[in-house]
């Protein structure tokens, strides 16, 4: 009797053990990304100024989860691993697509993870280093990559710099388009056509950081091989927002649709049937793709 009395205890004391030891294994760690930085290059890439509105969180090619920032997500495994972090976008300003960003690199930290511990990462992103810019204006150099179409403009329609309060950044130039009091039509357009975008799936984005009280219509115009004259063609609308704001806009889609050696340029068109009076500014307008 006393010998199966021990027995008896000493089976509790293993059993007890291993739950406890379930219960430590079922409590996760967590990663907390209370935010994240941004770091361009000024003189060729613009400000340090994003629009990243979650992460993906990978292991060793596993996707963990997407969540938006300030994001917390709890992690069942327990041992060290690279964790890899994407940025994440809103593609073409749409909610109801979000994505990696794939201009940007992402960003890996090899760490410990222990159960019922908050590990805090601020991760900062880049562009990849083989990213071009064939297209890059941000108003602070002599020059311009964009003139005024002249198939609308009409005495008084002109861009200015500025940088007041109204300037993204007080102190550095930004673009303010400026309409006469009787123009309707207004059309920033590329100076140059760009001839040798990536085709395929390859990721082409432009950016464009923006300020404006009337809708903005982002597109360009293109020219096939053998085509004589320009088409046109209107990407997305951009609604009026009464403080800035970033837009990454994809256009991997629309030069695929079109033959090889087509040619391009972009546009920002405002459309201003009730002449109200323009209060539109821009920065960081930018053509990227990776070479």
């Amino acid at each position: 009797m006393k010998i199966n009395f021990i027995l008896f205890c000493l089976f509790g004391f293993i059993t007890s053990c291993a739950l406890l030891d379930n219960e430590e294994a079922s409590v996760p760690a967590y990663i907390y990304v209370p935010q994240v930085k941004f770091i361009a290059q000024p003189s060729k890439e613009g400000d340090s100024i994003h629009k990243f509105v979650d992460v993906w969180i990978s292991k060793s090619g596993l996707a963990l989860g997407t969540i938006g920032i300030p994001a917390l997500l709890p992690v069942k495994f327990t041992d060290s691993a690279d964790i890899t972090i994407d940025a994440g976008i809103l593609k073409s300003g749409m909610n109801d697509e979000r994505i990696p960003y794939p201009l940007i690199l992402p960003y890996t930290k090899r760490m410990r993870l222990v159960p019922g511990r908050i590990d805090t990462i601020v991760p900062e992103f880049m562009y990849y280093p083989q990213a071009k810019f064939p297209i890059f204006e941000d108003f602070d150099v002599i020059g311009s990559f964009f003139e005024l179409n002249s198939l609308y403009k009409q005495s008084g329609d002109t861009i200015l710099r500025v940088q007041d309060k109204r300037a993204l950044i007080p102190g550095k130039n930004s673009g303010q388009l400026v309409l006469s009091p009787t123009t309707t039509t207004y059309q920033l357009l590329a100076s140059n056509p760009l001839n040798n975008l990536p085709g395929g799936n390859s990721p082409v984005f432009l950016e464009l950081d923006y300020n404006t009280n009337l809708p903005l219509d982002i597109g360009y115009y293109y020219r096939e091989p053998g085509q004589s004259a320009e088409t046109r063609s209107s990407i997305v609308q951009l609604f009026p927002t009464n403080s800035w704001n970033k837009v990454y806009i994809a256009l991997n889609l629309e030069i695929a649709s079109r033959r090889a050696g087509t040619s391009f340029r972009f546009y920002i068109g405002i459309f201003n049937p009730r002449l109200e009076k323009a209060e539109i500014f821009l920065d960081n307008l930018k053509v990227v793709y990776l070479d």
